[in-house]
């Protein structure tokens, strides 16, 4: 019996020993990890601050000027050409390709001969006419007293007939057709000599001594030398900004501009006269748009390009067919802020450093910009620190600071008064 109750104890000790061992094993396991120590959240350091650049906006008023470019063009040209036939039997020795001439200088000389033989016909016709006419004129002072003496009734075409009024009407247009024909005679033999019609460059000349001409041969291809134009291409939506005599019918004046004044234009050519340039002004808008790019066309014109007079003296020569560049002085713009384009953001947009200290995206009203600076009339006061900073993950609302921000400044970069002093303990 004894055995018996020895062996179930036995058995039953061999089944919860284990069943106890892990009950242990959990509790201890448990208990461990409930007793271990927590992991504590950091805490986030608080944002550095951007170290940036600003400016701050000034509203002035400023010149606006327009950028362009266009070729030189004569403003006179002319194909020469002889209005009489005959031999040519001298040549100005400026008639050469380059030549200069002045207005009235003699060029070709026409073998004038037969026409001054023209001209003493022409004297000699004239002369027998007005002979005539004194003779009709006579004739007809007797048929008057004769008409009176008899004291005949006639009629009005009986009694002109009796007076030599036919007769008389007659010299008198053969002496008119006369004298017709003696003007054109003597001119005739005025045009044997062919002067330059105004001031001139020779571009071409095809004639020497010795050749014979007609009406129908170009003697010289002359461009006046008074003044050249530059036909300039200009975007069509920055016309409003110019002022011409054109424009000035459709646009209002600017405001501190006279109503007659024109856009002055400075011209340059790097290439040719290297930091030298002319000056020109815009004398209209042409009515049609460039064939490639769309672009307005306005007309500049350059007084004396060859630097003749003692005005432009030592002023270098415009050629014609350069290409030139122009800046064209615009209307002015009043109370702008002026920047570079490469502040502008996303087209309309700036970076300013809000009064505390952080990122603020403003929308701006650009009323005119070029290749190198913008004009604004809207979105920045006087004052607004602008940043000059290229800020590659720009957010708005980030802190910013300068270099001079910190203690003792305003937050804007300036110190504040009072906190640097002198030994006297009055503000520097």
């Amino acid at each position: 019996m004894n055995k018996t109750l020895a062996s179930l104890w036995t058995n039953k000790w061999q089944i919860l020993l284990p069943v106890v061992v892990l009950i242990a094993g959990f509790v201890i396991t448990s208990y461990m990890m409930n007793s271990k120590p927590g992991a504590r959240r950091a805490e986030r350091p608080p944002a550095q601050a951007r170290l940036v650049e600003v400016i701050e906006a000034q509203r002035t008023d400023h010149q606006v000027t327009i950028e362009a470019y266009g070729e030189v063009k004569p403003r006179q040209e002319v194909a020469l050409k002889p209005q009489v036939t005959g031999e040519i039997i001298e040549v100005s020795e400026a008639l050469i390709p380059g030549g200069r001439l002045r207005k009235g200088d003699l060029m070709v000389q026409i073998d004038p001969r037969d026409y001054r033989l023209a001209v003493e016909r022409a004297e000699s016709a004239l002369a027998k006419a007005q002979a005539t006419l004194a003779q009709e004129e006579g004739n007809q002072t007797v048929a008057r007293e004769e008409y009176e003496f008899l004291g005949q009734e006639l009629t009005g075409a009986e009694r002109d007939l009796v007076l030599r009024k036919p007769q008389l009407n007659t010299a008198k247009a053969d002496v008119a057709s006369a004298q017709a024909a003696l003007d054109e005679a003597r001119l005739d033999l005025e045009r044997t000599r062919i002067k330059a019609p105004f001031d001139a460059l020779v571009v071409s000349e095809n004639v020497d001594v010795g050749t014979r001409v007609s009406t129908a041969d170009t003697i010289a291809s002359l461009v006046g030398t008074a003044n050249y134009w530059v036909e300039l291409a200009v975007p069509s939506n920055q016309l409003r900004w110019l002022d011409s005599p054109t424009t000035r019918q459709r646009l209002p004046a600017a405001h501190g501009q006279p109503e007659n004044l024109v856009s002055t234009v400075t011209l340059y050519n790097p290439g040719g006269w290297g930091r030298d340039s002319r000056i020109g002004h815009l004398v209209r808008v042409l009515g049609n748009l460039t064939s490639e790019g769309r672009m307005a066309q306005v007309l500049v014109e350059i007084p004396d390009p060859l630097a003749q007079t003692e005005a432009h003296r030592g002023e270098p020569i415009v050629l014609i067919g350069s290409y030139l560049r122009a800046d064209v002085e615009g209307r002015m713009l009043e109370n702008v802020v002026v920047l570079d384009r490469s502040l502008v953001h996303d087209g309309d947009r700036v970076w300013v450093m809000a009064p505390d200290d952080t990122l603020e995206f403003r929308d701006v009203h650009i009323a005119f910009s070029n290749k190198e600076q913008v004009f604004i009339d809207e979105g920045l006061d006087e004052g607004d620190r602008v940043i000059t900073t290229d800020i590659p993950t720009a957010a708005e609302g980030m802190p910013l600071r300068t270099t001079t921000s910190g203690p003792g400044t305003d937050g804007r970069g300036a110190e504040i008064l009072g906190q640097k002093e002198t030994g006297d303990g009055q503000g520097a």
